[in-house]
């Protein structure tokens, strides 16, 4: 047991000084660059199921689509609106046939604390359920809003014409069963008999107006 014992120790002297001799051989290398070969040259007590190189899963590609748009290097798009105001089809005879869509935004109660309450807001309008006007009208570009007056215009004339053919032809036909059953005219006709003797009287002043203006030509050519 001594000797063995011995034997180790002998073992381990020799080593020792095999260490010594190494060190004092590489006293010019940096202390850093020794301890770090030391580190190295340390036996490893580890079972070789741990020494050996684990197969690591791939890890995945690191999105960049946020850092992108932190960096304003991506452009985000946004929704399209609900509505397309150029679809041709919420247009009818260049008038918007669409959606009028409202919404109520800052709503104040005017006499707060009384019995009965009023609510003041403020109305705004849109078309897309995107961009909102405090008026119908700014829901437009002006050329498409002139267009839709000058048309609504139009329509509202014609309107009135329809109106008043209707009724005259109404009156007319209830004159004539008049003046049929009767034998008279009545204030209708009366009427629209002074109506016609005026347009006669008016038109021969214009026949004699032309007739006196060719008159005075041709005493001014002879002049």
């Amino acid at each position: 047991m001594w000797q063995r014992n011995n034997k180790v120790s002998r073992r381990r002297r020799e080593e020792r000084f095999e260490n010594f001799c190494k060190s004092n051989t590489n006293k010019d290398e940096p202390r850093e660059e020794r301890r770090r070969r030391k580190v190295e040259e340390k036996p490893n007590y580890l079972p070789s199921f741990l020494l050996a190189p684990v197969n690591e899963a791939p890890s995945k590609p690191e999105s960049t689509v946020w850092k992108s748009i932190l960096l304003n290097h991506t452009k985000v798009e946004k929704p399209p609106p609900k509505y397309d105001t150029n679809n041709p089809k919420l247009w009818k005879n260049g008038r918007w046939q669409g959606p009028v869509i409202m919404r109520s935004k800052n709503n104040k109660i005017i006499n707060k604390g009384a019995v009965t309450q009023y609510i003041q807001s403020n109305i705004e309008f849109s078309r897309d359920e995107e961009a909102w006007h405090n008026s119908w009208e700014s829901t437009f570009t002006p050329d498409e809003w002139n267009r839709m007056q000058e048309i609504e215009d139009a329509e509202e004339s014609e309107h009135m014409k329809m109106v008043f053919k209707h009724s005259f032809n109404k009156r007319l036909e209830e004159s004539q069963r008049y003046y049929a059953q009767e034998g008279d005219l009545d204030d209708f006709a009366i009427v629209m008999q002074e109506d016609e003797s005026y347009e006669r009287y008016l038109q021969r002043l214009e026949e004699e107006s032309e007739e006196e203006s060719e008159e005075e030509d041709y005493f001014d050519d002879i002049v």
